[in-house]
């Protein structure tokens, strides 16, 4: 905007600045810096992100356009860009891959991950195998009474009440049996975790994340996929520190695991005290696996093939072996050959249990057709 690049930038803000509704998303159209700041923030629920295309058709002024968001919603935009009648069309992308269905789910979700629900105002699953949860900085009788479950800036304390506060929650921690139907359906059956339609992609997952550091402190990696995404991050270039992508670990001895343990709560056949290690010992594994498994470039791969299989084999399930043919990408089918026989034997696991308990078959419930 600034460099009259653009005319406007389509993002998606808050709906309130309020709690609990700071996190629910709004899109917005921004004609300035200011606009644009005002919708950095975590926003992790559904978000009705191509509502304002219309009124970028009909408004002369909007010639140039940039497009922030995820994978889903630049599939669509990529649909209709040929009616929007634009002289150009940048995209900017996010990594995405487990939005929340609603915002009466999210606040099921922070009521069930967090001490103190009430102040959180953002959060990441992070590299570090924990849920890293901001907190606004006046800290509650929760937050104070689990200090040694936060961290903070250099110098915070609990009694400073000017900088935010942050949980780190590990991932073998949180409660699988209250999250059930948390996520929305559309993310289990979703196939473009790396957005490959964006012109310039950013996100933190093959970026290295130190034990002191924050999720606001992380480093970004970025994808570059074609000369509008140069022409974008040429824009930045002299602004940012530039280094290689380092890579370390196997995934292949480290995914499939992890694929099974989100598929057990996913389709409905999870234990109800699975996974809901004490936060210690959570904190114990989830340090084994930063020291452990994959790292960097490969740390990135695990956590695409993950959700590429998981939803592959949630896809098969619950929709069936046609549909499944019909709807999975030829690349998701090449990440599946990686793997041996993961996937089959997978589907072929919760198939039969959903055959031996009908009530499994309800939860999720089927795709729906839009």
């Amino acid at each position: 905007l600034l460099d009259e690049m653009v005319d406007a930038v389509f993002a998606v803000g808050t709906k309130s600045n309020r709690l609990p509704e700071r996190m629910e998303p709004q899109p917005r159209l921004c004609r300035s810096a200011a606009e644009v700041r005002a919708c950095r923030g975590v926003k992790p629920c559904l978000a009705n992100s191509l509502s304002l295309l219309e009124q970028v058709q009909i408004d002369p002024s909007i010639r140039r356009l940039l497009f922030i968001g995820v994978g889903c919603q630049v599939q669509a935009l990529r649909a209709v860009e040929h009616k929007l009648g634009l002289e150009a069309l940048y995209v900017l992308g996010t990594n995405c891959a487990d939005n929340v269905r609603s915002p009466t789910a999210l606040r099921r979700f922070m009521e069930a991950v967090s001490e103190s629900p009430e102040s959180a105002v953002g959060f990441e699953f992070m590299q570090d195998y924990t849920v890293h949860v901001k907190h606004v900085p006046t800290a509650s009788a929760a937050l104070a009474e689990h200090w040694p479950d936060f961290s903070a800036s250099a110098g915070l304390s609990p009694d400073s009440p000017s900088l935010p506060l942050y949980e780190r929650v590990p991932v073998f921690s949180l409660p699988q049996a209250q999250l059930k139907d948390v996520i929305a359906n559309s993310c289990t059956s979703c196939f473009d975790y790396s957005n490959a339609l964006a012109d310039l992609v950013v996100g933190y997952m093959a970026s290295p994340l130190q034990p002191t550091q924050l999720m606001t402190d992380s480093e970004q990696y970025i994808v570059v996929r074609n000369g509008r995404g140069k022409q974008l991050l040429d824009g930045v270039r002299a602004k940012a520190l530039f280094s290689p992508v380092g890579s370390g670990g196997d995934r292949k001895a480290f995914v499939p695991g992890i694929v099974e343990q989100d598929l057990d709560g996913l389709l409905g056949v999870t234990p109800p005290r699975l996974w809901a290690l004490p936060r210690w010992l959570g904190t114990v594994m989830a340090r084994l696996l930063m020291r452990l498994g994959p790292t960097g470039a490969e740390f990135a791969r695990s956590s695409i093939d993950y959700h590429l299989l998981r939803n592959l084999v949630r896809v098969r399930v619950t929709e069936g072996e046609m549909r499944a043919a019909a709807c999975v990408p030829a690349h998701v089918r090449a990440v599946e050959a990686c793997y041996g026989d993961v996937a089959d034997r997978l589907t072929a696991k919760y198939t039969h249990a959903r055959e031996r308990n009908p009530e499994l078959a309800k939860r999720p419930p089927p795709m729906r057709r839009l």
